[in-house]
């Protein structure tokens, strides 16, 4: 019997690619720029732990994403800025994916699974650029399913799995690699939970009725492989060539005064963040129909929900890993209210005259803003693109100290210019360099551009910022280049 074309599977693949391409940003952000100069300076010169690109000489530097950045040069290095977008997709694509098929794993569902993982990629088109973050987040993903496999499914190879990624985001990105333990917790906390229900409910007066209506009590854990899997974790970090960045930067992190000043690393308003908020409703939804959790589900969900109110940042942990275990409550709903709704939908919807104009016409749209609404890689108005290119030709690198704003300086960075500041931000406060406050002063500084500090000779100001009208106005500076965006001045 000639079996029949699974036109929705297509369909899936095609719909993840061309939303995949939809969604991802085209301009450059200004980490990528130093990126791509540190993994050309590990490729030439290995790893030294200083910093080389500061007009400040020997800053220590603790390379946190030095592997990323080297598979980003290496990337760069062959292809261009239109290789890193290329390289952007086919990883966001992958993640998708990713979350789809584990979805679909747990679920047996590829209505919700397919429904969940477009809205996940329809909120991580911020994330997927080129950052460490879009690959750690499918390495965090991937972990949070061999943690399942190992503790619920007592699969033990997944240990060797889980160590394994552990390792590659200790290297990849140091500074979110005790993310890792966050995603063991709500396994310990349900293990333990279960443990003192079961222990208390004959001592003091529980009303099983109301904790069976609202949270399933079947022990799943298997403690030993969590215990022998997170310590073996923990001891991961130290297999890398930073030394002890894994264990220290993000202590370090949030000892700075970066939260001030970064806008991702700054907490957020939940007035403000519409997903959050839609992901807040859907949580109150689930909790007045009668939806059963699990205890590390709830444990989960909330931690990541206090973490992307936290910082900006955090937010790419909530539309992925958070909207997975949504998926996972959502559909044991519609299992216990009955799944003849889902099912009938699915079925009908396998149709290739139903799923080709969907297709179709979502093709038409990513062509036209691809075409017409498409960002450049470098946009003249975020970067100096031709005020570099009249220092190159008019001034000697080498015999000036440039101040710099902080939002271009890994541009000038990657033109080989020593900087002031750049978007690694951590690296100019006094927690990674003693006595150093780069940070506070490239926010703060706003009149005395000549203080004995730093001996300026040149600057380069946004035409729109309040720098460039100081220093217009001040007789003791001469505006040497100034086009729309961007002006060049040096001390007279």
């Amino acid at each position: 019997m000639k079996k029949e074309i699974d036109f929705f599977s297509v369909f899936i693949f095609f719909i993840t690619i061309l939303g995949s391409i939809f969604h991802s940003l085209r301009g450059i952000p200004n980490d990528t720029f130093y990126t791509i100069k540190i993994g050309e300076f590990i490729s030439k010169h290995g790893i030294d732990l200083k910093d080389h690109y500061c007009i400040i000489d020997n800053l220590s530097y603790s390379y946190p994403h030095w592997l990323y950045d080297l598979i980003i040069y290496k990337v760069y290095n062959f292809s261009g800025f239109f290789g890193l977008y290329v390289f952007n997709i086919i990883l966001y694509v992958f993640l998708v994916l990713l979350i789809y098929n584990i979805l679909k794993y747990f679920t047996k569902n590829r209505f919700i699974s397919f429904l969940v993982s477009y809205f996940c990629c329809r909120n991580l088109g911020f994330f997927m650029v080129s950052r460490a973050q879009e690959i750690t987040i499918i390495l965090f993903v991937l972990i949070l399913f061999s943690i399942y496999k190992l503790v619920i499914e007592n699969k033990k190879k997944y240990a060797i799995v889980t160590f394994f990624i552990s390792v590659l985001i200790a290297n990849l990105h140091c500074a979110v690699w005790s993310f890792i333990f966050v995603l063991f917790l709500p396994f310990f906390s349900e293990y333990f939970v279960l443990k003192l229900i079961d222990k208390f409910k004959d001592k003091i007066k529980i009303d099983n009725k109301i904790i069976e209506d609202k949270f399933i009590l079947k022990k799943e854990i298997n403690l030993k492989y969590l215990i022998v899997t997170f310590v073996g974790c923990v001891f991961s970090g130290v297999l890398t060539p930073i030394k002890l960045a894994p264990y220290t930067y993000l202590v370090k992190t949030m000892m700075g005064n970066s939260q001030s000043y970064i806008l991702e690393h700054k907490a957020i308003e939940l007035v403000n963040c519409p997903f959050q908020l839609s992901f807040l409703l859907l949580i109150l939804l689930l909790l007045i129909f009668k939806t059963k959790f699990k205890f590390r589900e709830a444990f989960m969900i909330g931690g990541l929900f206090y973490l992307s109110m936290s910082a900006e940042r955090h937010m790419i942990f909530l539309a992925t890993i958070g909207l997975i275990y949504i998926a996972l409550i959502f559909n044991r709903f519609i299992v216990n209210n009955g799944s003849g709704t889902l099912n009938f939908v699915e079925s009908k919807i396998n149709k290739i005259y139903i799923l080709c104009p969907i297709l179709l016409l979502f093709l038409g749209y990513v062509i036209y803003d691809y075409n017409y609404n498409g960002q450049k890689f470098i946009p003249k108005s975020s970067y100096p693109v031709d005020a570099v290119k009249w220092m190159n030709i008019n001034l000697n690198k080498n015999d000036i100290v440039l101040y710099n704003d902080y939002d271009i300086g890994s541009y000038l960075l990657f033109n080989d210019y020593k900087v002031f500041v750049d978007s690694r931000a951590d690296l100019y406060t006094k927690e990674f360099n003693k006595n150093i406050y780069i940070l506070d002063d490239s926010y703060n500084m706003e009149y005395d551009y000549l203080e004995e500090k730093y001996k300026f000779t040149h600057f380069v100001v946004h035409t729109n910022s309040k720098k460039y009208k100081m220093l217009l106005l001040d007789s003791r500076f001469n505006e040497l280049y100034s086009d729309k965006f961007f002006s060049v001045f040096s001390v007279n």
